[in-house]
């Protein structure tokens, strides 16, 4: 329950974020 948008590494297709993919 601290990052929901860093957690899954399903979302990460759903938002560009530069936290696994880069």
């Amino acid at each position: 329950m601290t990052d929901p948008l860093a957690r899954p590494p399903g979302t990460l297709h759903e938002h560009p974020l530069p936290t696994k993919e880069v």
